[in-house]
């Protein structure tokens, strides 16, 4: 095994434009060499992953790698840290946590195959930590990443530079390195071997170095394969590149009449079919076609942020920044991305932002200074028609594509019409109905549970609707006015969200039910504590999801919720729209809008397909007073609430069984 054998296929640089790089160089020169000396990224899953690819020949080499990593700690982390005993198991519980939270099978199976590589002495890994005056340091030595390979007869190369994702087929992003060669300039290499012996060997001032905690190391024994069987099915699944998911046939149509428009347009696509998908595919095309391109996608909340990073980096990993409040250096990031676009250094960029941030004078001040072309790409894309958001909407952006299960904003006439101006109208529509006839979301059924309101709360919701009669009467509204009527209007739903009958209809729910897990519970702020102590009363495992947690809060939540970490979800509005809870099997609705949007978005959510889910389940609490001698206003309730009814029991399973309990109580209550 020599690297004579390969010497006329090797170059002097890399490129993953026009080349395969895992092929032409990365799989051929491990195939030859016997040992391997890398310093990489952070310390965690992902890298680790990376490490194990291709490692197959190199180990029936008898071959042997030492694995130089960054620890993986933020400033917080390191603050907390005053001894090497406390750094060593914050980088175990760091390191235990990333991986639990890992949902990509594909790499978490390369991690699997790490642990084979420890287990059985083929791989070292070892830590780095920055240090100065004995106290440890975020940032320095080990950013710059060197990979030093050795044959049997004491060949030697190295290449300088990041192989990761890209290289790996991971991504799509373009990647090039350099390598160097002992038979041609052994002068570049020697320094990059002592620098590394050095690392290696704990003798540099600036860097402490130390194995990885003894914990980590048996952790990543423990999920190694046991046997040979398992050892080869790892093979065998990391042996393959990690794909794209293939388009649906819709999705192509979608993609066509975007394109067929001038790249303009709204889809009107339900919760669940893949928009996000269909609409990063319109951008993988576009980069493909154009030179360099400015993309900006925004989204109406921070936590959806993250979803569309996680699902861009199928796509591109780098390139990407986030203009929000959880990143204080947005506005230098963006002029330092433009700079870089317009001195070729980059060939895309993306800025990632919500609705507040893209509306500000700061965020478009610094988009106007980029003269290039730029592709706008707004997630439910209803929202950014009001008149604080729609500043940001600009002639400048070449290419515009708006996402959105329901496009349309209920008695807003004007607001709809700027937005279809604005992108060019809706070119596609893919429905609810659609999509559950098709096989893309699962079937359900419903369950509208009945409740009445007690006499208190009658009282109080007639006395508020003569106060609304009363403003809806006059001709003319003053500011004063107006803001007095939507608190009355807020007031009166109030009532009607915040039942008493509810609660009580809950209890009851949960105690037939205690087992149940993957439930969201839809509840007001006012619901929600006293839901959660009902919940603990009961020993029903529960997180809250709402506006008042952090953005990686409600990652982490979301994530625990679908491998069943807890049983119940209890969330209010900011779960409506964007986020993906596939694992929910059930769904209780103790709040509602009257709006059909929360009701088609709420439904799609629920309806996500995922692993072991063929059918969910949804309850829905409507109110139904007697109407009995009974004024207009009384008589709204049942029509208001009917609504909602209507929609949600048109594409039910067990449409027949609701149409008779419906047809039962209003016999009843008439």
């Amino acid at each position: 095994m020599s690297f004579n054998e390969i010497k006329s296929d090797l170059k002097i640089s890399y490129n993953s434009a026009n080349e395969n790089i895992i092929n032409d160089f990365y799989n051929t020169v491990l195939s030859k060499s016997v040992k391997y000396d890398r310093i990489s990224g952070y310390f965690n899953s992902t890298s680790l992953a990376i490490a194990a690819y291709g490692m197959d020949k190199f180990v029936k080499n008898g071959g042997h790698m030492r694995l130089l990593c960054s620890a993986e700690l933020d400033k917080e982390d390191l603050e907390s840290i005053n001894t090497a005993y406390e750094l060593k198991n914050k980088i175990n519980d760091k390191f235990n946590e990333d991986y639990d939270e890992l949902e990509d099978e594909f790499i978490k199976n390369h991690v699997k195959m790490v642990g084979w590589l420890v287990a059985n002495g083929y791989l070292e890994i070892k830590i780095g930590v920055n240090k100065k005056k004995n106290k440890f340091l975020k940032n320095g030595i080990l950013h710059s990443k060197i990979g030093i390979l050795y044959d049997e007869e004491d060949n030697f190369l190295s290449f300088d530079g990041s192989v990761n994702e890209t290289a790996f087929g991971w991504s799509n992003n373009i990647e090039s390195f350099k390598v160097f060669y002992s038979w041609k300039n052994p002068e570049y290499i020697e320094p990059d071997i002592q620098d590394f012996e050095d690392f290696w060997n704990n003798n540099n001032d600036s860097l402490e170095v130390f194995e990885i905690p003894e914990a980590t190391k048996n952790k990543l024994i423990e999920i190694a394969p046991k046997n040979t069987m398992e050892l080869e099915e790892i093979k065998r699944i990391t042996g393959k590149a990690k794909q794209k998911p293939k388009l649906r046939s819709y999705q192509t149509e979608a993609i066509d009449k975007w394109i067929e428009n001038n790249k303009k347009g709204i889809l009107s696509m339900a919760t669940g079919t893949g928009k996000t998908f269909t609409a990063l595919s319109c951008f993988d095309l576009l980069i493909k076609e154009k030179q360099k391109l400015l993309t900006i996608i925004v989204c109406p909340q921070k936590h959806l942020i993250n979803q569309w990073k996680r699902s861009l980096s199928i796509f591109y990993e780098d390139n990407i920044l986030i203009a929000s409040g959880d990143n204080k250096h947005w506005k230098k990031e963006i002029i330092s991305m433009i700079s870089n676009l317009e001195s070729d250094i980059y060939e895309y960029g993306v800025i990632l932002t919500t609705f507040n941030t893209f509306s500000s004078e700061e965020f478009i001040g610094r988009i106007k200074l980029y003269e290039d072309e730029m592709l706008l790409m707004v997630d439910e894309v209803h929202g950014i028609g009001s008149n604080e958001f729609r500043k940001g909407l600009l002639n400048e952006y070449t290419y515009r594509l708006g996402l959105s299960a329901t496009p349309e904003i209920e008695d807003d006439f004007e607001r709809n019409e700027f937005l279809y101006e604005y992108f060019n109208g809706i070119i596609y529509n893919y429905d609810l109905e659609d999509a559950i006839k098709n096989g893309f979301l699962c079937h359900y059924n419903y369950y509208p549970i009945f409740i009445d309101l007690n006499d208190d709360e009658l009282e109080k919701y007639l006395y508020y609707s003569t106060k609304i009669a009363y403003f809806f009467n006059k001709k003319h509204l003053s500011q004063d006015d107006e803001k007095k009527l939507n608190s009355y209007l807020i007031n009166r739903r109030n009532i009607i969200n915040n039942a008493k009958e509810k609660m009580e209809y809950l209890k009851k729910f949960l105690i037939e039910h205690k087992d149940i897990s993957d439930l969201i519970i839809y509840c007001t702020g006012k619901q929600l504590p006293k839901i959660q102590e009902m919940l603990n009363n009961m020993n029903i495992s529960n997180k809250k999801f709402t506006g008042e947690e952090s953005t990686s809060q409600r990652d982490k939540i979301l994530k625990l919720f679908s491998k069943k970490y807890f049983q119940v979800l209890v969330a209010i509005k900011c779960l409506d729209e964007g986020v993906d809870v596939p694992s929910t099997q059930s769904a209780i609705l103790m709040a509602s809008t009257l709006n059909t949007r929360q009701h088609i978005q709420r439904r799609g959510r629920i309806l996500r397909k995922d692993k072991n889910k063929t059918m969910a389940n949804i309850y829905d609490l409507i109110i139904f007073p007697n109407l009995k001698n009974q004024s207009e206003s009384v008589k709204s309730i049942f029509l208001n609430e009917k609504v909602r009814y209507d929609e949600y029991v048109r594409l039910a399973e067990n449409y027949p069984e609701c149409s008779k309990k419906f047809i039962d109580k209003w016999e009843e209550i008439i």
